[in-house]
């Protein structure tokens, strides 16, 4: 049975292009293959968002023809499907290579991002899948945030704070009962952190200076780990 959880989170990351492809495999999948499917859809949007693989006009066409082949009974499982949109489903070396780095202006997008892979480090199953209520029961903040003021955050280049900001390293989730004031440079932060409800969060208050070191530190493990919350289903 496929979970609203997958669904919640198919639609929350709002790819049109894929919607062909869902249909035809709502029309001719098996239920019992369903679930596979939507996990595997989910995986691969988010590794195109992240590798910028998924939009425009090479994407829509990849998906057309697999809903093409997966109305014609060519392709009856997950893995033919991605025979199909191997061009835009990025490898896991490229993927780890493209979320090392990536900047993320979507608060929304960002927040789901961190969830699932809070879920993975919780060990919790099925961490791509994040429910509504699951979401919403976090904020994201981020550790130097979008209009810092570059005194307050010596070890950054102030050219470019900004570019640093919307880094996924940069990011932490805290509870909603949390609040956390970020303007005033990591001394401030720091203590605040140390306060969060989230585990995980709360730990980063051991870090001694918020640098661009510590982000592309932070940021290369969470990449490490995106590779297995976000599988590409080869198999």
């Amino acid at each position: 049975t496929v979970e609203l959880a997958d669904i919640e989170t198919l639609l929350r990351l709002g790819l049109e292009q894929s919607r062909p492809l869902l249909l035809s495999v709502l029309q001719t999948f098996s239920p019992a293959a369903l679930p596979d499917f939507i996990r595997a859809l989910i995986s691969w949007s988010v590794r195109g968002l992240i590798s910028g693989g998924i939009g425009g006009g090479v994407a829509e066409a990849a998906f057309c023809t697999a809903a093409v082949n997966v109305r014609a009974r060519r392709a009856t499982n997950v893995r033919e499907v991605l025979d199909h949109l191997s061009p835009i489903v990025p490898n896991d070396s490229t993927f780890l290579r493209d979320f090392a780095v990536k900047r993320v202006s979507n608060t929304r997008l960002l927040r789901y991002y961190l969830a699932a892979l809070e879920k993975f480090e919780q060990g919790l199953s099925s961490p791509l899948s994040i429910s509504r209520d699951d979401e919403v029961s976090y904020q994201v903040l981020r550790i130097v945030p979008r209009r810092a003021d570059a005194a307050e955050w010596p070890l950054f280049e102030p050219s470019e704070l900004g570019q640093w900001a919307l880094r996924i390293g940069n990011g932490v989730l805290i509870s909603r009962d949390d609040s956390l004031p970020f303007a005033e440079g990591w001394r401030v932060a720091q203590r605040s952190l140390a306060g969060s409800a989230v585990l995980r969060t709360r730990a980063l208050a051991g870090v001694t200076d918020w640098s661009p070191d510590e982000v592309t530190i932070r940021q290369q493990h969470l990449a490490e780990i995106a590779v297995q919350v976000w599988p590409r289903f080869d198999s």
